[in-house]
C-alpha cells in the first residue's frame, strides 16, 4: 500500500486536481496544501473539514453583524 505522503504528494502535482486555482483532491489527506505558485496555503475544497471552515467564515461574521446590529436597535 503506498504511504499517505506519497498520495498526498501524487495528488497536488495532478493538473485535473486544480481548477481555476482552486484545489479539490478527496484523495488528499490534508485541508490546507501548498499552493503551487506563489507563498502560502490553499484550502483543499474536497476534504471534510473545508465545509466546516467555510462555513464558519460565513456565520461567525454574519453573527456578529446581527450582534451589532440587534445592539444598536435596543439603544
Amino acid at each position: 500500500m503506498e504511504a499517505q505522503d506519497s498520495v498526498n504528494d501524487r495528488e497536488w502535482r495532478n493538473p485535473a486536481n486544480w481548477l481555476r486555482g482552486r484545489y479539490s483532491s478527496a484523495s488528499d489527506s490534508r485541508l490546507w496544501v501548498p499552493k503551487r505558485a506563489g507563498i502560502g496555503q490553499a484550502l483543499n475544497f474536497a476534504h471534510p473539514g473545508a465545509k466546516v471552515f467555510l462555513a464558519g467564515m460565513c456565520i461567525i461574521p454574519a453573527a456578529l453583524l446581527l450582534v451589532l446590529i440587534v445592539a444598536q436597535l435596543s439603544k
